[in-house]
């Protein structure tokens, strides 16, 4: 069987730079479109982070995403072995609303997909049914059906494979870079500017876009209780990242000696 990054290979190289911003951006045309010639993929498995395309391609997918990741829906855990999944929902992301995963046929256009099933597990969700695609690695596209009602897209993004760190430049990322000072120090470069790695995820990163532009245009103070609470944590965050300064490092390959200690009962 082929493995999730195996297959986005062969579907080709453009499908690498699929990102959920990019799908945010995309009208629903050109996510019906993408979804149809996309490959099924295998069955996801793990803790995936869902992102909702609510209004896609308008200035409001974004902030719909970030809410909605904030209060209500922030992915799925799917359990491939086992053929059934739960979702993450509530800021406390809490798991239920069960369902079943299995291949089959998609209603769209009766190819091979990834069919997430509420109809025998879920008195909420029972008319619901989800179907998946894989759009890049590790990234599903997925739409829900509703009384057999196409009504929304959806991402989820499974965790990557775990691979060894010997020789690995990613592993090695969190490693100061080295310089080489006019004294044949060697000193680690100076990384004391803010941050940039503070909370760099897609859903963090949105949730401080929309937070800007709300309490830019509109000022938190006179947003629904919750919705200026969800503004003010991203404001909050963005001064974090913006101001979170890491120590210089500094380090000797050839360090000096240290003095002596000096004889007891002698002051210095």
């Amino acid at each position: 069987m082929m493995t999730t990054s195996e297959i986005s290979m062969r579907h080709g190289q453009a499908q690498a730079a699929v990102t959920e911003a990019a799908l945010l951006a995309m009208s629903d045309v050109a996510l019906d479109r993408l979804f149809r010639t996309s490959p099924a993929g295998i069955v996801p498995d793990g803790n995936m982070r869902g992102t909702v395309l609510a209004l896609p391609g308008t200035r409001l997918a974004r902030l719909i995403a970030a809410l909605t990741y904030a209060f209500l829906w922030q992915g799925k855990v799917v359990d491939r072995r086992r053929g059934v999944l739960k979702n993450k929902i509530t800021p406390l992301r809490l798991r239920s609303i069960r369902a079943l995963v299995s291949p089959a046929p998609s209603w769209v256009d009766a190819r091979p997909c990834v069919v997430l099933d509420y109809s025998r597990t879920s008195l909420v969700a029972r008319p619901v049914r989800d179907e998946l695609r894989l759009v890049g690695p590790h990234l599903y596209l997925g739409v829900v059906w509703l009384s057999q009602r196409r009504v929304l897209w959806f991402t989820l993004r499974g965790p990557a494979p775990t691979s060894s760190c010997r020789g690995s430049a990613r592993c090695a990322s969190w490693l100061p870079r080295p310089t080489r000072s006019g004294n044949g120090v060697t000193d680690m470069a100076d990384d004391s500017g803010p941050d940039r790695s503070y909370h760099d995820s897609f859903g963090w990163r949105t949730l401080r876009y929309a937070a800007g532009k709300l309490d830019g245009r509109l000022g938190w103070d006179r947003l629904w209780r919750p919705l200026g609470l969800a503004v003010l944590i991203g404001l909050r965050d963005t001064l974090r990242r913006e101001n979170l300064f890491g120590p210089p490092a500094e380090v000797a390959l050839n360090p000096q000696p240290l003095p002596p200690a000096p004889p007891p009962g002698c002051s210095s």
